[in-house]
């Protein structure tokens, strides 16, 4: 049976086909999830709470253990790397101050000179479904 699918005229053309776009899905996911990745560090250093501006400092994004972004003081981002790999995507936004936690985990802590507890938490849980949107759309979009 094998034999016959091969046999099919342009049966290599079609898995040429198939192989580009999935090629070409995953690079749509990379760029998409990046996007996401990019967000979220972007929202939660803006909401990291203002001392010094260390802790906005020590914001980070990762994707597949490779550092491409870090937030600054002032509470924006630079963006630092790229991503090569796009077969599979993990990520990480954290910030590495030895008191981030208390001040992420501390809603009763008043932060005087702006930024808020919860400040990678509550923009990611107000953003999910844009991130989910924004991945479907992009493969929607180059799929169309």
């Amino acid at each position: 049976m094998a034999d016959e699918w091969t046999q099919i005229d342009g049966l290599a053309s079609l898995e040429n086909n198939f192989n580009r776009i999935i090629k070409d899905l995953g690079e749509v996911n990379t760029k998409a999830f990046t996007d996401n990745v990019l967000d979220l560090l972007g929202k939660s250093v803006e909401l990291a709470p203002v001392d010094t501006g260390d802790l906005r400092g020590s914001g980070s994004a990762n994707i597949q253990g490779v550092q491409i972004a870090k937030g600054n003081k002032e509470g924006n981002i630079s963006v630092t790397g790229t991503v090569h790999d796009d077969t599979v995507l993990a990520g990480t936004v954290g910030f590495n101050e030895p008191y981030a936690v208390r001040q992420h985990e501390h809603t009763e802590y008043k932060h005087p000179q702006g930024g808020e507890s919860k400040y990678l938490e509550q923009p990611f849980r107000q953003n999910i479904n844009k991130y989910i949107d924004h991945i479907a759309d992009a493969n929607r979009r180059h799929l169309e």
